[in-house]
């Protein structure tokens, strides 16, 4: 398996997003896209994995903002870059 999309509304999607890792968001925006990634060869072993926080899309974005602010979780502010 390469690639995996799970869909879902709040509040369980922003607690999943949270449980995934150190990174954390207040609330999972309505179509916003959290990308992680974890080495696992298959999709029993992705729960036990260490996870990458790889980007946050967020669509009330406008074009010119590069970046986006999400808390770890010791509360320090994280920039991210924003992917267009």
């Amino acid at each position: 398996m390469k690639t995996i999309a799970i869909f879902a509304h709040n509040p369980g999607i922003t607690e999943f997003v949270n449980d995934l890792t150190d990174s954390h968001l207040d609330d999972m925006p309505t179509c916003g896209v959290f990308a992680v990634k974890a080495n696992v060869t298959h999709w029993k072993l992705f729960a036990a994995s260490e996870k990458e926080f790889l980007f946050l899309i967020i669509p009330e974005m406008s074009s010119k903002e590069q970046s986006v602010e999400v808390s770890d979780t010791t509360g320090d502010a994280i920039k991210y870059k924003y992917l267009r």
